[in-house]
């Protein structure tokens, strides 16, 4: 099963310079517009079922937004390259991810995001 995703957001920042700063940074910066524009792509390997996980890949990518040393948005182009398995009991669902980064501004790769979760429905009503 293939999922995409898009999103994107809009944010407001503002940065009071301290007083004992002598640098000559304005006294106050205000940015306001689009922050973050992203996009993933995921894709199911195989349906889980009662002795293997399911197994799944994404590919996350963030479009440059903002200037460099900017206060809001992003300067360069990052992706990210990840895969999971899911594996539900009865006692609840167990999900374990892990991604590498490639943000083009670092020129490096690096792990990026990894976790551990747990998620169990506590009621019929939600």
């Amino acid at each position: 099963m293939l999922v995409l995703e898009f999103e994107a957001g809009i944010i407001s920042a503002r940065l009071n310079k301290s007083d004992r700063d002598t640098s000559t940074l304005p006294s106050v910066i205000d940015e306001s517009g689009l922050s973050n524009v992203e996009g993933q792509i995921r894709w199911r390997w195989n349906h889980e079922s009662a002795g293997v996980p399911e197994l799944f890949n994404y590919f996350e990518f963030v479009f440059p937004t903002g200037k460099k040393n900017s206060l809001i948005g992003t300067s360069g182009w990052e992706f990210k390259l990840g895969a999971g398995l899911i594996k539900g009991f009865s006692w609840g669902t167990l999900t374990t991810r892990i991604a590498v980064d490639y943000v083009t501004n670092e020129k490096r790769l690096k792990v990026g995001e990894y976790a551990f979760e747990y998620l169990k429905k506590i009621s019929e009503q939600f």
